[in-house]
Protein backbone atom coordinates (compact mmCIF):
# COMPACT_ATOMS: atom_id res chain seq x y z
CA UNK A 1 0.00 0.00 0.00
CA UNK A 2 1.72 3.73 -1.00
CA UNK A 3 0.62 6.42 1.39
CA UNK A 4 1.23 9.67 0.08
CA UNK A 5 3.87 12.11 2.09
CA UNK A 6 1.19 14.45 3.16
CA UNK A 7 -1.45 12.14 4.41
CA UNK A 8 2.11 10.94 6.86
CA UNK A 9 2.86 13.84 7.72
CA UNK A 10 -0.87 15.17 8.48
CA UNK A 11 -0.84 11.58 11.04
CA UNK A 12 2.14 13.00 12.98
CA UNK A 13 4.48 9.73 11.09
CA UNK A 14 7.77 9.49 11.51
CA UNK A 15 10.57 8.87 9.36
CA UNK A 16 12.96 6.39 10.53
CA UNK A 17 17.01 6.06 9.56
CA UNK A 18 18.97 3.42 10.94
CA UNK A 19 22.58 4.21 11.20
CA UNK A 20 24.81 1.29 11.60
CA UNK A 21 26.89 1.05 14.55
CA UNK A 22 30.20 -0.35 13.08
CA UNK A 23 31.40 0.26 9.41
CA UNK A 24 30.33 -2.49 6.97
CA UNK A 25 33.15 -3.15 4.77
CA UNK A 26 37.22 -2.72 6.32
CA UNK A 27 38.52 0.95 6.01
CA UNK A 28 40.47 0.98 2.65
CA UNK A 29 43.41 3.35 2.83
CA UNK A 30 42.96 6.33 0.19
CA UNK A 31 45.62 7.26 -2.18
CA UNK A 32 45.70 10.02 -4.81
CA UNK A 33 46.68 8.92 -8.33
CA UNK A 34 47.52 12.78 -8.87
CA UNK A 35 49.95 13.28 -6.22
CA UNK A 36 51.24 9.47 -7.31
CA UNK A 37 51.61 10.43 -11.39
CA UNK A 38 52.95 14.06 -9.76
CA UNK A 39 55.26 12.56 -7.42
CA UNK A 40 56.74 9.74 -10.24
CA UNK A 41 57.41 12.42 -12.85
CA UNK A 42 59.35 14.78 -10.16
CA UNK A 43 61.40 11.41 -9.08
CA UNK A 44 62.34 10.38 -12.48
CA UNK A 45 62.94 14.25 -13.61
CA UNK A 46 64.82 14.68 -10.71
CA UNK A 47 66.91 11.28 -11.40
CA UNK A 48 67.54 11.98 -14.70
CA UNK A 49 69.07 15.64 -14.27
CA UNK A 50 71.85 14.60 -11.19
CA UNK A 51 72.96 11.29 -13.56
CA UNK A 52 73.40 14.61 -16.06
CA UNK A 53 74.80 16.54 -13.92
CA UNK A 54 77.11 13.30 -12.94
CA UNK A 55 78.00 12.52 -16.32
CA UNK A 56 78.75 16.16 -17.01
CA UNK A 57 80.97 16.39 -14.18
CA UNK A 58 82.56 13.08 -14.77
CA UNK A 59 83.86 13.93 -18.53
CA UNK A 60 84.87 17.27 -17.51
CA UNK A 61 87.45 15.85 -14.73
CA UNK A 62 88.51 13.24 -17.11
CA UNK A 63 89.10 15.75 -20.14
CA UNK A 64 91.07 17.61 -17.49
CA UNK A 65 93.35 14.48 -16.82
CA UNK A 66 92.98 12.15 -19.85
CA UNK A 67 93.55 8.37 -18.54
CA UNK A 68 92.91 8.73 -15.11
CA UNK A 69 89.97 6.50 -15.04
CA UNK A 70 91.93 3.52 -16.35
CA UNK A 71 94.14 3.50 -13.53
CA UNK A 72 92.35 4.91 -10.53
CA UNK A 73 89.32 2.01 -9.34
CA UNK A 74 87.93 5.57 -7.29
CA UNK A 75 86.04 6.64 -10.12
CA UNK A 76 84.39 2.99 -10.12
CA UNK A 77 83.14 3.70 -6.75
CA UNK A 78 82.27 7.40 -6.89
CA UNK A 79 80.11 6.87 -9.87
CA UNK A 80 78.46 4.33 -8.55
CA UNK A 81 77.68 6.55 -5.15
CA UNK A 82 76.82 8.88 -7.22
CA UNK A 83 74.25 6.82 -9.32
CA UNK A 84 73.00 5.25 -6.13
CA UNK A 85 71.95 8.72 -4.59
CA UNK A 86 70.88 10.17 -7.68
CA UNK A 87 67.90 7.67 -7.09
CA UNK A 88 67.46 8.10 -3.64
CA UNK A 89 67.58 11.73 -3.60
CA UNK A 90 64.56 12.39 -6.25
CA UNK A 91 62.62 9.28 -4.18
CA UNK A 92 62.46 11.03 -1.44
CA UNK A 93 61.19 14.32 -2.77
CA UNK A 94 59.25 12.62 -5.15
CA UNK A 95 57.66 10.34 -2.44
CA UNK A 96 57.35 13.52 -0.23
CA UNK A 97 55.41 15.46 -3.17
CA UNK A 98 52.81 12.84 -3.78
CA UNK A 99 51.93 12.33 -0.02
CA UNK A 100 51.91 15.96 0.38
CA UNK A 101 49.38 15.90 -2.72
CA UNK A 102 47.29 12.73 -1.09
CA UNK A 103 45.34 12.16 1.87
CA UNK A 104 46.57 13.81 5.19
CA UNK A 105 46.55 10.59 6.69
CA UNK A 106 50.09 8.50 7.51
CA UNK A 107 48.96 5.18 6.36
CA UNK A 108 47.70 6.31 2.94
CA UNK A 109 51.06 8.22 2.93
CA UNK A 110 53.16 4.82 3.11
CA UNK A 111 50.85 3.29 0.37
CA UNK A 112 51.40 6.09 -1.68
CA UNK A 113 54.88 6.24 -1.36
CA UNK A 114 55.33 2.39 -2.06
CA UNK A 115 53.80 2.78 -4.98
CA UNK A 116 55.97 6.05 -6.10
CA UNK A 117 58.74 3.52 -5.62
CA UNK A 118 57.41 1.12 -7.49
CA UNK A 119 56.26 2.98 -10.83
CA UNK A 120 59.76 4.83 -10.62
CA UNK A 121 61.49 0.64 -10.47
CA UNK A 122 59.09 -0.24 -13.31
CA UNK A 123 60.31 2.72 -15.50
CA UNK A 124 64.23 2.62 -14.07
CA UNK A 125 64.21 -1.28 -15.40
CA UNK A 126 62.76 -0.46 -18.85
CA UNK A 127 65.47 2.01 -19.32
CA UNK A 128 68.02 -0.23 -18.37
CA UNK A 129 66.44 -2.82 -20.71
CA UNK A 130 66.49 -1.18 -23.11
CA UNK A 131 70.11 0.43 -22.53
CA UNK A 132 70.98 -3.28 -22.57
CA UNK A 133 68.92 -4.48 -25.29
CA UNK A 134 70.60 -1.24 -27.66
CA UNK A 135 74.31 -1.42 -26.69
CA UNK A 136 74.72 -4.97 -25.70
CA UNK A 137 76.72 -4.42 -22.49
CA UNK A 138 76.34 -5.71 -19.50
CA UNK A 139 78.13 -4.57 -16.06
CA UNK A 140 81.44 -6.56 -15.71
CA UNK A 141 81.34 -7.22 -12.48
CA UNK A 142 80.99 -10.53 -10.43
CA UNK A 143 77.96 -12.00 -10.17
CA UNK A 144 77.10 -11.84 -6.27
CA UNK A 145 78.24 -8.44 -6.01
CA UNK A 146 76.14 -7.55 -8.14
CA UNK A 147 72.99 -9.12 -6.94
CA UNK A 148 73.69 -7.99 -3.10
CA UNK A 149 74.33 -4.24 -4.14
CA UNK A 150 71.39 -4.59 -6.09
CA UNK A 151 69.24 -5.81 -3.71
CA UNK A 152 71.00 -3.10 -1.03
CA UNK A 153 70.24 -0.34 -3.15
CA UNK A 154 66.48 -1.42 -4.12
CA UNK A 155 66.21 -1.82 -0.25
CA UNK A 156 67.46 1.82 0.95
CA UNK A 157 65.47 3.45 -1.86
CA UNK A 158 62.58 1.66 -0.52
CA UNK A 159 63.09 2.98 2.57
CA UNK A 160 64.26 6.58 1.45
CA UNK A 161 60.46 6.81 -0.98
CA UNK A 162 59.23 6.04 2.67
CA UNK A 163 60.70 8.22 4.51
CA UNK A 164 59.95 10.84 2.01
CA UNK A 165 56.26 9.54 2.33
CA UNK A 166 56.28 10.19 5.52
CA UNK A 167 58.10 13.47 6.03
CA UNK A 168 55.11 14.82 3.38
CA UNK A 169 52.46 14.14 5.66
CA UNK A 170 51.31 17.69 6.76
CA UNK A 171 51.58 17.57 10.76
CA UNK A 172 48.86 20.33 11.08
CA UNK A 173 45.66 19.73 9.13
CA UNK A 174 43.66 23.11 8.39
CA UNK A 175 40.54 23.05 8.10
CA UNK A 176 38.05 25.56 6.79
CA UNK A 177 35.13 26.11 8.90
CA UNK A 178 31.64 25.46 7.71
CA UNK A 179 29.64 27.82 6.23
Amino acid sequence: MVVSEERLRAEGARESVVIPSAPAVAPVADVSWSGIWAGTLITLGGAILLTALGVAIGFSVLDARPGAAASDTGWGIAAGIWTFLSLVIPLFLGSMVAARFGVPERGSAMVTGTVVWVLVLLGTVAIGSIRIAVAGVAPAVPAWIAGWSTFGALLLSLLAALAGASAGVPRFIRRRPVV
